[in-house]
């Protein structure tokens, strides 16, 4: 008896010994390994926001693009994928599916982000609550405590992710602005070729009597122009180009004809 119970004791410390390794082990490892740190943003071709704010994303060369075609503001998607560089899952909270719910990690209440290089999925997280440091975030089954990170990086209306300006383009890269007042004859400004254009009538006549033509103003109009922004998009609108055929017009011409007006 004195054996058996021995050889008994011997196996259930081999079991026991199994069993710790079996359930604290791959959580170290899995837990080393979700490091993104290592990951090359430039190979990111693609990123993708499930969520309350729904939203897809794909980079063209150097430029971010809406599913709607609408260029994206690229400050706010380069502020997203340094936000995913840093994620280190280090500090695990739990592994238990009946508490995704409270943590908000779960498919209903979290923001589920996915980034893409190709084809291949190079991240895939759920961000959760959030408190005054950081917020919680799943990945697989795994939650964890991330500091620094907050939903709103990535769940934000899909304005918010929107180029505003109405053009990118700098002075050096327009040949001529024309500004048509309704009822009136056009006034078309001309730039030099100095490095910093000074703009000039094409046509002085267009002045009124005794009036003198002020290239500061004009320069002061041409990068007005150039810097308008968005205010808010009004999607849906079922207005066409006839709605403002009665109104003044400004056109801006560039140097590279393959530009639009």
């Amino acid at each position: 008896m004195t054996k058996t119970t021995g050889l008994i004791a011997l196996v259930l410390m081999g079991l026991s010994v199994l069993i710790w390794f079996q359930f604290n082990e791959p959580v170290q490892e899995e837990t080393m390994n979700l490091s993104l740190s290592e990951l090359n943003l430039s190979d990111i071709t693609a990123l993708k926001v499930e969520g309350k704010y729904s939203v897809s994303l794909e980079r063209r060369g150097s430029d971010w693009f809406l599913k709607n075609g609408r260029r994206a503001d690229s400050n706010v998607v380069q502020k997203s994928l340094n936000a995913i560089k840093r994620l280190d899952f280090s500090e695990l909270i739990t592994s238990q599916q009946e508490k995704f719910k409270e943590l908000k990690v779960d498919e209903a209440q979290g923001t589920r982000v996915l980034a893409y290089s190709g084809s291949q999925v190079v991240a895939d997280f759920v961000i959760g609550s959030a408190g005054a440091g950081g917020a919680n975030i799943r990945s697989g089954s795994n939650v964890y405590a991330m500091k620094g990170m907050f939903p709103g990086t990535f769940s934000r209306p899909l304005g918010a992710w929107a180029d505003r300006r109405l053009m990118r383009a700098e002075a050096s890269d327009v040949s001529k602005v024309e500004i048509q007042l309704e009822g009136e004859e056009a006034i078309v400004l001309l730039p030099s070729e100095d490095e910093v254009p000074v703009w000039s009538l094409s046509d002085p006549s267009v002045l009124p009597t005794d009036f003198q033509f002020d290239a500061l103003t004009a320069r002061s109009v041409v990068k007005t122009v150039l810097g308008l922004s968005v205010r808010e998009f009004v999607e849906g609108s079922k207005q066409g180009s006839e709605a403002f055929s009665q109104a003044d017009q400004i056109v801006v011409y560039f140097k590279d004809k393959s530009r639009e007006t």
